[in-house]
């Protein structure tokens, strides 16, 4: 195929599966397009902590995916999709735990720490 950025992040059956991971487990339904994506990603969702959490796991998502290309081709070591999978969680998730605690939470709302557990807790 060609290497182009709509191939490399969503034809690719590789990346489609890590970022239909998230999306599925967030009950989510973006376009298929690169840039509908990135248009989609400036109102994902009513909830402004599942836009927050929706808008990390696609730059981390791209930029893991962008390494692990580059991985392949310059040293041949290839990483299975649930690897990326989980560091794509510890990445997103170690960003989440300081804006959860600066963050101020009326009550009866989650914190958005709360709210990415809620869709990826083990």
């Amino acid at each position: 195929n060609d290497e182009n950025r709509q191939h490399l992040f969503f034809d690719c059956s590789f990346s489609n599966q890590i970022w239909m991971f998230f999306i599925s487990r967030m009950q989510l339904t973006p376009p298929q397009g690169f840039d509908e994506v990135l248009r989609w990603l400036k109102d994902p969702s009513r909830d402004k902590n599942v836009i927050l959490i929706i808008r990390l796991i696609h730059q981390a998502v791209v930029y893991l995916v962008w390494k692990e290309r580059n991985k392949r081709i310059h040293t041949a070591e290839v990483k299975p999709a649930g690897t990326l999978i989980a560091e794509i969680q510890q990445t997103v998730k170690l960003r989440l735990d300081p804006l959860a605690r600066r963050q101020l939470t009326p009550a009866g709302q989650d914190s958005v720490l709360a709210t990415w557990m809620s869709f990826f807790s083990v």
